[in-house]
């Protein structure tokens, strides 16, 4: 592990829990976040990598007046694809020539709590979301002119939200394909983590189903593992999850049984892979969703229980893995405690969910995983643009509702389909939704 041994944005306000500091330096962005009332997890976004890509690059753990990097974007952390009969492209991957980048972002958008921050800004806000656009080529249409390379094809646009709260990454993304010559992506990891010094791994409902040395770490497939989605990475500071939700390329659509879901210990990266041998060609798109999570102690980690607290859609949440048949229990932290709670994802093994008093109280009848959402509002609680946007959004209770200057907006589902259109209430049934209209778009949940 490192010492943070780079440029440091002292911050001039302190995160109060549950609320981050957010600061913005030119096109850079600095997230500092309370996670427990004793540690502060602090994420710098920045055009970084090989081709320069808008992502988060630096994530540090301040604890005990020291700070350190725990995880470093100077490798992938989101993409990249392998093109087949061609070469890697998007993320830190150049062309085979070592020189010529493969992608390139467009633009970029910060919002805190609903407005854009402006340059040398620091504001308080519970939620704060990142909208970045690349562009990725297509390396099949490569040219080389003298020694210089360009590229006549484009592969795809990448459209991808960051969403943080307390400490925590949520990453929806989205590719909308352009290519005019088809393509066969080879591979495409899509959600990667760069943590610092790991020394063991866990995944639950996966091949290492307890705390295994990094040593002994591997890869294991799709069919002997089919509902895995969550790994965890722990060094002697703090810990890691990287939490795909089963959603879009998530689900694993475009793996093949025999191929790997999963690869670690692997050039000090651990990968959910999410694409594998699967046909591209312009108007095509696909979509996933994950989270980052960083803590320095789980909810629990001990008689067969691990969980930790994480975000899914932008409601605070836990995740609990259980490792066999039983009833297993989750001691809160006071602020989660007498909120109304919802379950967003959970494996064939999860029988009931419920809370009892400062506890979380999982049953199951196997091994099994589930996420639970613990929802501080009620009603229409999920505001995804504030009034004076072209679109503002507001998500509910069977339904979600569509306001301002719009006269027809199209609903799609995380996947892409579409499911109605219109503006004003539209009843929906529970779930994540994409509303599109005016050139914009906006993610909502209905409950």
């Amino acid at each position: 592990m490192r010492v943070l041994g780079l440029f440091i944005v002292v911050l001039s306000a302190f995160s109060s829990y549950g609320e981050s500091v957010v600061k913005k330096i030119g096109e850079n962005v600095f997230v500092s976040s309370d996670i427990d009332g004793a540690n502060t997890i602090s994420i710098q976004f920045k055009r970084c990598m090989a081709n320069e890509l808008y992502t988060f690059y630096n994530v540090s753990l301040i604890s005990g007046g020291r700070t350190t990097t725990v995880n470093s974007a100077y490798s992938d952390n989101i993409g990249p694809y392998l093109i087949a009969n061609s070469s890697w492209c998007g993320g830190n991957h150049l062309y085979s020539d070592n020189k010529t980048h493969t992608a390139y972002t467009v633009s970029v958008e910060c919002l805190a709590d609903g407005r854009a921050l402006e340059d040398g800004e620091t504001v308080n806000a519970g939620k704060t979301v990142i909208n970045v656009e690349n562009v990725i080529y297509n390396p099949r249409s490569a040219q080389n002119n003298g020694g210089t390379v360009t590229f006549t094809d484009i592969l795809c646009k990448e459209f991808v939200t960051y969403t943080v709260i307390g400490g925590c990454i949520q990453v929806d993304l989205r590719h909308e394909y352009e290519n005019t010559i088809p393509v066969t992506v080879e591979r495409y990891y899509g959600m990667q983590s760069m943590f610092e010094g790991e020394d063991e791994i866990l995944t639950p409902l996966g091949e290492y189903c307890s705390w295994t040395p990094l040593r002994d770490v591997s890869r294991f497939t799709k069919d002997a593992y089919p509902e895995f989605r969550w790994f965890v990475e722990r060094n002697d500071k703090c810990s890691q999850s990287a939490y795909l939700f089963n959603r879009g390329l998530g689900s694993h659509c475009d793996v093949a049984g025999n191929d790997v879901v999963f690869i670690g210990n692997s050039y000090n990266k651990s990968y959910h892979k999410q694409i594998g041998g699967t046909e591209r060609k312009s108007g095509d798109s696909d979509c996933w969703s994950g989270v980052y999570s960083w803590f320095v102690s789980p909810l629990r980690d001990d008689g067969g229980v691990f969980a930790c607290r994480t975000i899914a859609d932008g409601e605070d949440a836990v995740v609990v893995s259980c490792y066999g048949e039983g009833e297993y229990t989750v001691d809160l932290p006071e602020y989660l405690c007498g909120r109304e709670i919802g379950v967003v994802e959970k494996s064939s093994g999860i029988q009931d969910v419920s809370c009892r008093g400062n506890e979380l109280v999982v049953k199951t009848d196997a091994e099994a995983v589930v996420v639970v959402a613990f929802y501080a509002g009620d009603g229409f609680v999920e505001t995804i643009n504030g009034d004076g946007e072209a679109l503002c959004v507001i998500g509910g209770e069977g339904s979600l509702f569509v306001r301002n200057s719009v006269d027809s907006a199209r609903i799609y589902t995380i996947d892409g389909r579409m499911v109605a259109e219109g503006n004003g209430q539209i009843e929906c049934p529970k779930g994540l939704y994409v509303v599109a209209a005016a050139g914009e778009a906006r993610k909502v949940m209905v409950r």
